[in-house]
């Protein structure tokens, strides 16, 4: 009886030790040009926001708990942050100035090059327009095949992404 009482302890005490599944973000860095020191952080494709607080210069540093992985608007920025992320970021309505660094870096230097809609995509506001359908459409297909590479090397993402 207190071989089976020994062995339960044990066996709870090592279950106890494994650390549980880390669901914090940790985002920090500047936001510039934003127009206020208030910046809405949109879920993609859910209903409803949050505000970034950040002091008079655009610096903040926050954390917040996710259970899976998701991706959020910051203006024109989309990121796609995963449980355990840990970047520092420099975000601007133009996402071409955007930085990231840390950990889940990787899947938002993807998106910082991500295409507009109302710029056209992969015609880029028409300079990707050749004389006629067939050869934009090859270049078209090239651009996306070029892009599906890309992401194929992509480390440390998830199928959803």
């Amino acid at each position: 009886m207190k071989i089976i009482a020994l062995v339960i302890l044990f066996v709870t005490t090592i279950m106890g030790c494994h650390s549980p599944k880390v669901n914090t973000i940790h985002l920090k860095g500047q936001m510039a040009d934003m127009g206020t020191q208030e910046v809405i952080m949109e879920y993609t494709g859910v209903t409803g926001d949050f505000g970034i607080k950040t002091d008079a210069s655009g610096y903040f540093d926050t954390t917040f708990v996710l259970e899976q992985p998701m991706y959020f608007n910051i203006s024109r920025n989309i990121l796609y942050l995963s449980p355990g992320d840990d970047l520092e970021v420099y975000l601007t309505p133009d996402t071409r100035q955007a930085t990231f660094k840390g950990k889940g870096s990787e899947a938002q230097l993807f998106l910082k090059d991500r295409l507009y809609p109302k710029g056209g995509s992969f015609l880029l506001s028409g300079r990707n327009v050749r004389e006629n359908f067939e050869k934009t459409k090859e270049v078209v297909d090239a651009l996306a095949a070029s892009k599906l590479a890309q992401l194929d090397t992509l480390k440390g993402i998830t199928e959803l992404f």
